[in-house]
């Protein structure tokens, strides 16, 4: 990091009053992941903590968080509960039985995405992704296979999957690159930037929960006529993982009294994106009582091994219901 760029970053903490990075990222790092690229997390990861977020009765995004108090804590506490390894896809991963023996299986495409000869983050339309919550896709598979499996990945030590909230993210190529291929890479540091890289992070923390058919809160196909027609980049529900970075951003927007007019213009284009892939706008206080929403539903890491995963049943989930159940499911040990 350069000295450079050092002071972009402290002018975009001016929304907590302060500039420090003297709370580290509560994230572990594979290979592969830069020296800057840690220190850019956990840079984010402090500028999310100086945001003062209005605590606002009817503010989606804490309702959709369910956390008592909209705030930086509480944001910060309800990603690190669901993001816990940074992965780099250039380092090796093999996924492995509880025995340690290499696991094979034909269900969806796990030998594309864990075996390292073959792309790791790759979207179908052969553009770059941002990032992918790879432990909530192996607890789906390990799922399917009625058996916890392990990831073994260059730089960690074996992570039991034991949940989605494992927590494994890989970033793809384009979570460290400018937004616009025209800016130089030292615009990566600014607030934009970091904004951007918050959004991902969040949006990928989504996928750590759910259970039953609300597990992971998998992307549904885009209709006809949508921009992303044909591929699985768009939600059903309003409180998944595009919602959830549609409402930071939206919360964002109200709170920098300082953005620049072309940092607001960027950021309403990011928003308007997330909107877009929303297939319903119904939220939860829209909804009937019936609605698979939790009102005052603790989601305590500590209970997030509790479930067995082949009897766990959700509250009524039904399918033209605009919000889904966020509790997380995993194996009873």
């Amino acid at each position: 990091m350069t000295n450079k760029s050092t002071p972009s970053i402290c002018a975009f903490l001016i929304l907590g009053g302060f500039c420090s990075f003297a709370k580290a990222a509560p994230f572990q790092f594979s290979a592969g992941v830069s020296v800057n690229q840690k220190e850019l997390l956990e840079r984010d990861f402090a500028f999310l903590g100086s945001i003062q977020f209005e605590d606002r009765p009817d503010s989606r995004l804490k309702q959709y968080l369910n956390v008592g108090n909209l705030n930086s804590q509480a944001v910060q506490d309800w990603l690190k509960i669901r993001v816990h390894y940074i992965v780099s896809p250039d380092s090796r991963k093999r996924l492995l039985t509880q025995e340690g023996q290499p696991f094979v299986s034909g269900i969806r495409n796990a030998q594309k995405v864990y075996f390292p000869e073959l792309p790791s983050v790759v979207e179908p339309s052969g553009g770059n992704t941002i990032m992918f919550n790879m432990g909530a896709d192996i607890y789906e598979i390990a799922k399917a296979e009625h058996k916890p499996l392990v990831l073994e990945i260059e730089g960690l030590e074996n992570i039991l999957v034991l949940s989605p909230r494992v927590g494994i993210v890989e970033f793809g190529k384009a979570f460290f690159q400018p937004l616009d291929p025209s800016w130089p890479e030292s615009r990566i540091t600014d607030r934009l930037h970091t904004l951007f890289r918050l959004e991902s992070l969040l949006h990928e923390a989504r996928h750590s929960d759910g259970n039953g058919p609300s597990l992971t809160f998998r992307h549904q196909t885009c209709p006809k006529g949508h921009d992303y027609e044909g591929l699985p980049a768009c939600d059903a529900a309003d409180n998944g993982a595009y919602g959830i970075g549609a409402e930071f951003l939206q919360e964002v927007l109200r709170v920098c009294t300082d953005c620049q007019e072309s940092e607001t213009d960027l950021l309403k284009i990011l928003l308007a994106d997330d909107l877009n892939r929303l297939l319903t706008r119904l939220g939860p206080n829209d909804e009937k009582e019936d609605s698979p929403w939790i009102q005052g539903q603790t989601e305590d890491p500590g209970q997030v091994e509790a479930a067995d995963p082949n009897t766990v049943k959700p509250n009524t989930v039904k399918p033209n219901t605009t919000i889904w159940d966020p509790r997380a499911e995993g194996f009873k040990q």
